[in-house]
């Protein structure tokens, strides 16, 4: 059973984000930071500064001997306010993507044979015996990874303090900080990911990389705030912040709030599963501000529920600017969805699989 302790945080203010953050971090175990290397992770969209000033502060409070941080960065360069907010702190940043990379296995894994009958009860006891038979038979070692070329700076640090946004589109169901193992590791073993997909097990692919570095995982951070970018104030104005040493329970808590069932993220249900970490909701304690409350304003704000109504849903005129910002979501959009017509784009139902790299990408353009 993990803990996650969850509060509200009005805004991106000073005020707001030291006194929710202070609420969160009350219960944590600090000795465990004294004299120790440690090093901030984070994903694209990058979190607020205010947050990863809070995180800074609390670990040099508390002894850290030494403090980097770490992203890589497909779409955007690092902003200067957090390139500045590093070099005031004398903060190393480091990009992943030119760090030294070494080679660690994976190790095999036994899938258990769970009980696929629910209603033992109204079984004959020869078949009741026969499913429990079939539960406890020994299964053969699997992984989907032989190996992972994993960023050196994680086995020079200690400790890995994990913060990233809430994304408020079914993107996430891929799972939030699981799927964020994708930015750290090369190209090659993307590429494999990919080819496990054809069979399923991209999730068992990410899980195995994920548990590489869970045992190194100091705390996780999700910023909730104000969920993934978009210029629209009216929507993603969740206005919570997540705290846990597990992050499969904040990738649970965070799919429940933005309107899945946890069980519905194949990550979750399996990294529970195989032992990763707390991935169903029913295996979470919740501490802090009323959950259910916060679900019921969050959902509200949610602006993934709208999209794509029509089968050809227009997008306005845009600027030269814009125009940059689609072409981009035209280059990762996997089914060529993005058309172009007479100054206009459309978003062709037929061919949209609705993975939303375009609303995570220009979702400000597109107006959603």
């Amino acid at each position: 059973m993990s803990t996650v302790r969850i509060k509200k945080c009005k805004s991106y203010s000073e005020g707001d984000i030291k006194e929710s953050f202070n609420e969160l971090i009350a219960g944590f175990d600090k000795e465990k930071i004294y004299g120790k290397k440690i090093i901030i992770f984070f994903d694209f969209p990058q979190p607020d500064i205010e947050i990863l000033k809070r995180v800074i502060e609390f670990l040099k409070e508390n002894g850290a001997t030494k403090i980097s941080a770490g992203t890589s960065i497909f779409i955007k360069d690092l902003p200067e306010s957090i390139q500045t907010l590093f070099k005031n702190e004398k903060i190393k940043f480091i990009d992943f993507r030119k760090d030294n990379y070494e080679k660690t296995d994976v190790s095999l894994r036994k899938t258990p044979n769970l009980e696929h009958f629910r209603g033992f009860a109204i079984l004959s006891p020869v078949q009741y015996a026969t499913e429990k038979a079939i539960t406890k038979m020994e299964t053969p070692s699997i992984r989907t990874l032989k190996s992972v070329f994993l960023p050196a700076s994680f086995s020079e640090n200690d400790y890995v303090v994990a913060i990233t946004k809430m994304k408020d589109s079914p993107l996430a169901k891929l799972g939030g900080f699981v799927n964020s193992m994708t930015s750290l590791i090369t190209t090659k073993t993307r590429a494999e990911i990919f080819v496990n997909a054809m069979q399923n097990k991209q999730h068992e692919s990410l899980l195995e990389i994920f548990s590489l570095m869970k045992n190194k995982v100091l705390f996780g951070v999700v910023d909730g705030v104000k969920a993934s970018i978009s210029n629209n104030k009216e929507i993603n104005q969740m206005k919570v912040l997540l705290f846990s040493d597990d992050l499969l329970s904040l990738d649970s808590v965070t799919s429940v709030l933005i309107g899945f069932r946890s069980n519905e993220i194949e990550t979750n249900r399996l990294g529970d599963i195989f032992g990763f970490g707390s991935g169903t909701f029913n295996h979470i304690t919740l501490y802090g501000d009323d959950f259910v409350e916060i679900r019921k304003e969050a959902t509200k704000m949610l602006r993934y529920s709208k999209v794509f109504g029509k089968r050809n849903q227009p997008i306005p005129k845009i600027t030269k600017e814009d125009k940059l910002k689609i072409n981009k979501s035209m280059d990762f959009c996997p089914t060529g969805a993005i058309i172009e017509k007479e100054g206009f784009y459309l978003i062709d139902k037929n061919k949209c699989i609705k993975c939303y790299f375009c609303v995570e990408i220009a979702g400000d353009v597109f107006k959603l």
